[in-house]
Protein backbone atom coordinates (compact mmCIF):
# COMPACT_ATOMS: atom_id res chain seq x y z
CA UNK A 1 0.00 0.00 0.00
CA UNK A 2 1.26 3.44 -0.77
CA UNK A 3 0.11 7.21 -0.94
CA UNK A 4 2.30 10.55 -1.50
CA UNK A 5 2.44 13.14 0.30
CA UNK A 6 2.74 17.07 -0.09
CA UNK A 7 5.04 17.41 1.97
CA UNK A 8 8.84 16.63 3.20
CA UNK A 9 9.91 13.33 4.38
CA UNK A 10 10.59 15.48 7.66
CA UNK A 11 7.31 16.40 7.90
CA UNK A 12 5.80 12.73 6.97
CA UNK A 13 8.35 11.25 9.54
CA UNK A 14 6.75 13.00 12.13
CA UNK A 15 3.46 11.40 12.05
CA UNK A 16 4.84 7.87 11.07
CA UNK A 17 7.42 7.55 14.17
CA UNK A 18 5.72 9.27 16.93
CA UNK A 19 3.10 6.48 18.36
CA UNK A 20 1.50 9.29 20.00
CA UNK A 21 0.39 10.47 17.24
CA UNK A 22 -1.64 7.55 16.03
CA UNK A 23 -5.04 8.65 17.02
CA UNK A 24 -5.00 11.42 14.60
CA UNK A 25 -4.26 9.93 11.70
CA UNK A 26 -4.50 5.79 11.68
CA UNK A 27 -7.63 4.06 11.14
CA UNK A 28 -9.45 3.22 14.00
CA UNK A 29 -6.92 4.37 16.57
CA UNK A 30 -8.91 6.18 19.40
CA UNK A 31 -5.96 6.46 22.32
CA UNK A 32 -2.50 5.73 22.49
CA UNK A 33 0.09 6.24 25.45
CA UNK A 34 3.64 5.96 24.68
CA UNK A 35 6.66 4.84 27.22
CA UNK A 36 10.47 4.31 26.18
CA UNK A 37 10.87 7.41 24.28
CA UNK A 38 13.63 10.09 25.46
CA UNK A 39 12.59 13.47 25.87
CA UNK A 40 9.60 12.91 23.54
CA UNK A 41 11.42 11.56 20.54
CA UNK A 42 11.15 8.16 18.98
CA UNK A 43 13.86 5.29 19.33
CA UNK A 44 14.03 1.79 19.34
CA UNK A 45 12.15 0.17 22.31
CA UNK A 46 9.85 3.26 22.11
CA UNK A 47 6.18 1.44 22.58
CA UNK A 48 2.75 2.79 21.95
CA UNK A 49 0.08 1.54 23.62
CA UNK A 50 -2.83 1.86 21.54
CA UNK A 51 -6.67 1.15 21.99
CA UNK A 52 -8.81 -0.06 18.30
CA UNK A 53 -12.86 -0.25 19.33
CA UNK A 54 -12.67 -2.74 22.20
CA UNK A 55 -9.16 -4.45 21.74
CA UNK A 56 -6.31 -3.00 22.83
CA UNK A 57 -2.70 -3.48 21.26
CA UNK A 58 0.96 -2.65 21.29
CA UNK A 59 2.84 -1.13 18.69
CA UNK A 60 6.53 -1.20 19.29
CA UNK A 61 9.53 0.47 17.51
CA UNK A 62 12.23 -2.54 16.38
CA UNK A 63 13.93 -0.57 13.95
CA UNK A 64 13.88 2.82 11.77
CA UNK A 65 16.18 4.71 10.22
CA UNK A 66 14.81 8.51 10.75
CA UNK A 67 13.66 9.85 7.20
CA UNK A 68 13.77 6.67 5.76
CA UNK A 69 12.00 3.86 7.06
CA UNK A 70 10.23 3.34 10.70
CA UNK A 71 9.31 -0.87 11.41
CA UNK A 72 6.43 -1.66 14.41
CA UNK A 73 6.07 -5.08 15.70
CA UNK A 74 2.30 -5.20 16.86
CA UNK A 75 1.18 -7.43 19.43
CA UNK A 76 -2.36 -7.93 19.31
CA UNK A 77 -4.36 -9.93 21.91
CA UNK A 78 -6.86 -12.34 20.51
CA UNK A 79 -9.37 -13.76 23.36
CA UNK A 80 -8.93 -17.23 24.02
CA UNK A 81 -6.99 -17.67 21.32
CA UNK A 82 -3.51 -15.66 22.88
CA UNK A 83 -2.35 -13.34 20.41
CA UNK A 84 -1.36 -12.45 16.97
CA UNK A 85 2.32 -10.70 16.36
CA UNK A 86 3.47 -9.06 12.92
CA UNK A 87 5.66 -6.07 11.60
CA UNK A 88 5.30 -3.44 9.20
CA UNK A 89 7.22 -0.67 7.66
CA UNK A 90 6.82 2.40 6.64
CA UNK A 91 9.39 3.37 3.84
CA UNK A 92 9.44 7.52 2.96
CA UNK A 93 11.35 8.48 -0.20
CA UNK A 94 11.26 12.06 -1.80
CA UNK A 95 9.89 12.23 -5.04
CA UNK A 96 8.86 15.83 -6.92
CA UNK A 97 5.29 15.89 -5.51
CA UNK A 98 6.08 15.38 -1.93
CA UNK A 99 6.89 12.00 -0.22
CA UNK A 100 5.90 9.02 -1.04
CA UNK A 101 4.81 6.26 1.41
CA UNK A 102 4.90 2.79 1.08
CA UNK A 103 3.41 0.22 3.73
CA UNK A 104 4.37 -3.35 4.37
CA UNK A 105 3.47 -6.17 6.47
CA UNK A 106 4.98 -9.58 7.53
CA UNK A 107 2.96 -12.45 7.87
CA UNK A 108 0.77 -12.74 11.24
CA UNK A 109 2.45 -15.18 13.98
CA UNK A 110 0.18 -16.83 16.59
CA UNK A 111 1.30 -16.59 20.03
CA UNK A 112 -0.11 -18.10 23.31
CA UNK A 113 -0.09 -22.24 24.51
CA UNK A 114 -0.24 -24.96 21.98
CA UNK A 115 -3.35 -24.99 22.37
CA UNK A 116 -4.50 -21.63 21.79
CA UNK A 117 -2.22 -21.59 18.67
CA UNK A 118 -4.10 -24.43 17.68
CA UNK A 119 -7.51 -22.85 17.84
CA UNK A 120 -6.03 -19.57 16.34
CA UNK A 121 -4.80 -21.52 13.00
CA UNK A 122 -8.42 -23.20 12.37
CA UNK A 123 -10.08 -19.64 13.09
CA UNK A 124 -7.73 -18.18 10.98
CA UNK A 125 -8.29 -20.21 8.16
CA UNK A 126 -11.56 -19.94 7.95
CA UNK A 127 -11.89 -15.95 8.23
CA UNK A 128 -8.04 -15.60 6.45
CA UNK A 129 -9.43 -14.08 3.56
CA UNK A 130 -12.10 -11.08 5.61
CA UNK A 131 -9.28 -10.29 7.98
CA UNK A 132 -6.70 -9.73 5.27
CA UNK A 133 -9.36 -7.85 3.42
CA UNK A 134 -9.85 -5.67 6.78
CA UNK A 135 -6.27 -5.18 7.59
CA UNK A 136 -5.06 -4.14 4.31
CA UNK A 137 -8.14 -1.34 4.33
CA UNK A 138 -7.35 -0.20 7.68
CA UNK A 139 -3.46 0.36 6.43
CA UNK A 140 -4.79 2.38 3.06
CA UNK A 141 -7.19 4.06 5.05
CA UNK A 142 -4.65 5.33 7.38
CA UNK A 143 -2.43 5.96 4.99
CA UNK A 144 -5.65 8.53 3.10
CA UNK A 145 -6.00 9.46 6.86
CA UNK A 146 -2.07 10.43 7.03
CA UNK A 147 -2.04 12.61 3.90
CA UNK A 148 -5.27 14.40 4.94
CA UNK A 149 -3.50 15.72 8.65
CA UNK A 150 -0.43 16.36 6.91
CA UNK A 151 -2.04 18.88 4.45
CA UNK A 152 -4.57 20.39 7.12
CA UNK A 153 -1.39 21.18 9.06
CA UNK A 154 0.56 22.18 5.94
CA UNK A 155 -2.62 24.54 5.32
CA UNK A 156 -2.86 25.53 8.41
CA UNK A 157 0.93 26.50 9.00
CA UNK A 158 1.02 24.29 11.84
CA UNK A 159 3.81 22.34 9.84
CA UNK A 160 6.07 23.67 7.09
CA UNK A 161 5.71 21.70 3.94
CA UNK A 162 9.66 21.53 3.72
CA UNK A 163 10.33 20.92 7.19
CA UNK A 164 13.03 18.78 8.11
CA UNK A 165 13.58 16.15 11.30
Amino acid sequence: MEATIEASPGAVWEYLSQPKTFPQWYSGVESATVTGADDGRTRRGTVGHCTHGKQSFTLEIVDFSPLDYVTYQATIPVPMMGAMRMHFTYQLSQVPAGTRVVTAVSEIQLLGSRVQRALATGMSKLISGRMKRRMRSDFQDSLIGLRELVDREVASGSVAAGAQC
